[in-house]
């Protein structure tokens, strides 16, 4: 049976992967769109085509 000190760092352990998982969700929220207009080619074999 579990003792009661590993039943709370196990509930600790719980709460900040939960934590880590909103803050991540909320950080994706908020971020910025990527701005793409000003992004390079990928190929750089596609720089030397354009007209």
């Amino acid at each position: 049976m579990a003792t009661h000190e590993s039943h709370l760092a196990l509930i600790l352990y719980a709460g900040a992967v939960i934590a880590m998982g909103c803050i991540l969700i909320v950080a994706t929220l908020i971020a910025p769109d990527p701005d793409y207009s000003n992004r390079l080619p990928a190929s750089p074999y596609a720089i030397n085509h354009v007209q």
